[in-house]
């Protein structure tokens, strides 16, 4: 057994985060790495996200008149660069002229693109684009259900390695963990001493704190358009 591309934290920082009561051996390390693995997929499928490095996106959405828009992923690598484009009409797409850069660094949970020059994210609505020639400006036609998606943006997103993911994901990760190592052992349990610690578990679903942390790492939540 082995870790996973995608595992969320090391056996040596499983033994740190879960203290005394884990020592990892060679015997027993491919038990801890089946549990790592565990726990990362289920945040993974919990998140409804991949969370390491090597996915890419090609990310479209309407201009609102902002001058910044959350991504759907995060967070957002620079390798390579990303590039972001507008929708001239039909399914021509042109790389901006404008001056914009983007929130990076392994703590962005949620990762803004955002302009620097004083632009905003124009939109076009359905009604606009059907007029031959005309070009949306902000408020001229108001913010509406129909607006296109006339900005789109290509970056790669995910942490690089073990070593930049979070703390607190990580900490998540080896509750989850110790979760899995336990119900392999025991089959069963409600509840856990070990030494100086008391762990406490509802087998329908894992503490509340974990949950916690976890949702700080679902997507940006905004709806089409919105930066929000």
């Amino acid at each position: 057994m082995s870790l996973n591309s995608n595992s969320l934290i090391s056996l040596e920082e499983l033994r740190i985060y879960t203290g005394k009561a884990y020592p990892i051996s060679s015997a027993t390390s491919g038990s801890f790495e089946m549990s790592i693995n565990a726990s990362s997929q289920y945040i993974e499928n919990y998140l409804g996200r991949n969370l390491m490095s090597g996915s890419t996106i090609q990310e479209r959405f309407a201009g609102n008149g902002k001058y910044e828009h959350y991504v759907l992923e995060g967070p957002i690598i620079d390798n390579p660069t990303p590039k972001l484009y507008s929708n001239t009409g039909g399914s021509t797409w042109a790389l901006t002229t404008r001056s914009w850069t983007y929130d990076t660094g392994s703590g962005t949970r949620n990762a803004r693109i955002y302009f620097t020059d004083g632009n905003v994210f124009d939109g076009r609505d359905l009604f606009e684009a059907s007029q031959v020639g005309q070009t949306n400006k902000v408020g001229q036609f108001g913010w509406t259900s129909s607006m296109l998606e006339n900005w789109r943006v290509d970056y790669s997103y995910g942490y690089t390695n073990i070593a930049s993911v979070p703390a607190d994901l990580k900490w998540a990760t080896s509750i989850i963990a110790r979760y899995y190592e336990r119900l392999a052992n025991f089959g069963s349990f409600s509840s856990q001493s070990d030494e100086e610690q008391s762990f406490s578990f509802d087998l329908d679903k894992l503490p509340i704190h974990v949950y916690t942390i976890l949702n700080q790492y679902k997507r940006a939540a905004h709806k089409l358009g919105d930066s929000n």
